[in-house]
């Protein structure tokens, strides 16, 4: 039997590191938790192992958990500081003298996730994570945070939905959208009020033994579109619980 898992996850910080920056200039942050920080925090709670030794294979908490698709609604943009560090790198010891660089990092400030996820009881891990989100207090095997191992991640407002409680729809046009969703998928031939651009991590790719972000834009409502009904290129598979609808992410490998 499938379920469906909200939770708020959120902290005081966080860093979602965006790909292709240098740390010789500023290092940028995604606005929404990737996909892939989102099962290490789920790895992290149930005991599944991460990266080892640097090798560029599917950790386990990937492996095992990259089948969950998940939703995220946020209300708001969180607002982004600067900070400045200095950092040792061995690289710059062979080109000079002294090998301090100095590091600039974009943080998130006072983040807050929705988090959704659809969950098979029938898998063992997914059952697990039901049992543990179940008793409403969080008690993770290792630590969680929210994208650096400083920053440290709360969970709060877990709420589970059984299958007589959420219905599949197929729609061409909602109301209400309360997640985020490919741009794609959206007419932008309406002018919309309240729509968010942001760039996601929906995924990586481990091929090759190279670790590859799989980027795609999407888009957001922080207010009701009230003078619009929000519409689809095609219709969309989306997941209505009350008035409120979401679109979750499916893993595509």
């Amino acid at each position: 039997m499938k379920q469906i898992l909200f939770f708020e996850l959120g902290g005081k910080f966080a860093h979602f590191k965006f790909p292709f920056t240098s740390p010789n200039f500023l290092k940028k942050s995604f606005s929404i938790p990737p996909k892939t920080t989102v099962l290490g925090i789920l790895g992290s709670i149930i005991g599944l192992n991460g990266f080892q030794n640097y090798e560029l294979n599917e950790p386990e908490y990937y492996s095992k958990l990259k089948h969950i698709p998940i939703t995220i609604h946020l209300d708001k943009i969180p607002m982004k500081s600067v900070i400045q560090y200095n950092s040792l790198n061995s690289f710059a010891k062979d080109i000079a003298d002294n090998p301090n660089v100095i590091i600039k990092e974009e943080i998130l400030l006072e983040p807050n996730y929705k988090i959704g996820l659809i969950l098979d009881d029938s898998n063992e891990n997914d059952r697990l994570l039901i049992e543990l989100f179940n008793k409403k207090k969080i008690s993770s095997k290792y630590h969680i945070y929210l994208g650096k191992n400083e920053f440290f991640a709360n969970i709060s407002n877990i709420k589970l939905f059984r299958e007589n409680e959420f219905e599949i729809v197929n729609v061409s046009e909602v109301e209400h959208l309360n997640s985020i969703i490919p741009i794609s998928f959206l007419n932008l031939n309406i002018l919309y009020e309240h729509l968010i651009y942001e760039s996601f991590s929906k995924d990586i790719n481990f091929s090759d033994k190279k670790l590859k972000t799989v980027l795609c834009e999407i888009g957001f409502f922080i207010e009701e579109e009230k003078e619009n009904v929000i519409t689809f290129n095609t219709e969309l598979k989306l997941y209505k619980i009350g008035n409120n609808h979401y679109y979750f992410f499916e893993n595509e490998s």
